[in-house]
C-alpha cells in the first residue's frame, strides 16, 4: 500500500471512531502539512465518503460507503446482477483443478461459484459461510473444513477468534475471494465489519488470490479495507468493466478474465 493510501484509509478510520474531525487535528496526527489533509478530504469529499462543513470534516453516513451490517443482506444481493455473477461464477470453477484445496468466501457471487462446482471432484473446500456450506456439502466435492463462531444472519456468515485461527493455519491452492468495492486508491473493500479479519486471513492463506466481483463494484469504496488489486493474482468481472479499470489491473500485473 503506497503513502497516500494509507492516509486516506487512516482518515477514514480515525472519522468512524471519532465522528468527525478537523485539518489540524488530522494533520498532527499523520504527521503531514495542512495542505496535504485537504487535497487528502478533497479526493475523499469527491468519492462522497466524507463532508467538509464549517471547518469540520464528517464521514458521509447518507453515501455508499456504510459499514454497518444492516445495510447489507445477501437475500438482497443474490437478486442483483444475477446474470453477471453466474458468468463470474463459470469462470472462476473452470479454473479449479482436480484435488486442489480452495478457500470459499462469503457473499451472493460466492454462493452463485458454490453452486456449480462439480460433484465428485476431489477437492478440500474451506469456507465460513453457511450458504456456501449448504452447497459445497451439496454437491459432494470432498473434503469439507468449517470454521464456525457466531452467526451473522443478514450475510449468513459466522466468525469467531477460534474460526479465524483455523483459517490462519490452513493453507490451500486457491481463494476465491469477493468485495463490496475495488477503488484504485484506495483497494478493495467490504461494506461488512465482521469480514475484513477473515478475508485478510484467507488473503494470508492461500497460495493463490482470486477476486470475483461485478463490475459495478469499481470505483467504490466501503469503510472495511483488506486489500489492495495487486495483492490478487488474477481478477474476474464482466464485460461493464471501464476501460480506465482495465488497464490499472493489466498495469499492475494481474491478470484479468472479463466475462
Amino acid at each position: 500500500m503506497n503513502k497516500r493510501t494509507k492516509r486516506l484509509n487512516s482518515i477514514l478510520e480515525y472519522l468512524q471512531k471519532n465522528k468527525s474531525a478537523d485539518v489540524k487535528e488530522l494533520s498532527e496526527r499523520l504527521v503531514v502539512s495542512d495542505m496535504t489533509v485537504r487535497r487528502d478530504l478533497k479526493y475523499l469529499e469527491d468519492q462522497d465518503l466524507v463532508r467538509i462543513k464549517h471547518g469540520g470534516v464528517f464521514i458521509n453516513q447518507s453515501g455508499d460507503s456504510g459499514s454497518v451490517e444492516s445495510d447489507y443482506t445477501l437475500l438482497t444481493a443474490n437478486s442483483m446482477r444475477i446474470a453477471e455473477k453466474k458468468r463470474i461464477a463459470v469462470k472462476a470453477v473452470s479454473l479449479i483443478e482436480p484435488g486442489e484445496s480452495v478457500t470459499i468466501d462469503s457473499g451472493s457471487t460466492m454462493e452463485e461459484f458454490a453452486r456449480i462446482l462439480p460433484g465428485g471432484i476431489n477437492l478440500s473446500v474451506l469456507c465460513y459461510s453457511l450458504n456456501i456450506l449448504n452447497e459445497v456439502v451439496k454437491r459432494g466435492c470432498g473434503q469439507v473444513i468449517f470454521s464456525g463462531g457466531y452467526y451473522h444472519e443478514r450475510s449468513m456468515m459466522f466468525e469467531s477468534p477460534e474460526g479465524l485461527s483455523l483459517i490462519r493455519r490452513t493453507r490451500t491452492n486457491k481463494a476465491f475471494i469477493s468485495a463490496s468495492g475495488a477503488n484504485a486508491d484506495l483497494g478493495v473493500t467490504t461494506k461488512i465489519p465482521q469480514e475484513r479479519d477473515v478475508k485478510e486471513a484467507i488473503m494470508e492463506s492461500s497460495q493463490s488470490r482470486i477476486l470475483l466481483i461485478d463490475s459495478a463494484k469499481f470505483g467504490k469504496v466501503q469503510t472495511n479495507y483488506f486489500a489492495n488489486l495487486e495483492d490478487f493474482e488474477i481478477i474476474i468481472t464482466d464485460s461493464d468493466l471501464p476501460d480506465e479499470y482495465a488497464e490499472i489491473i493489466r498495469k499492475k500485473n494481474v491478470q484479468l478474465y472479463i466475462v
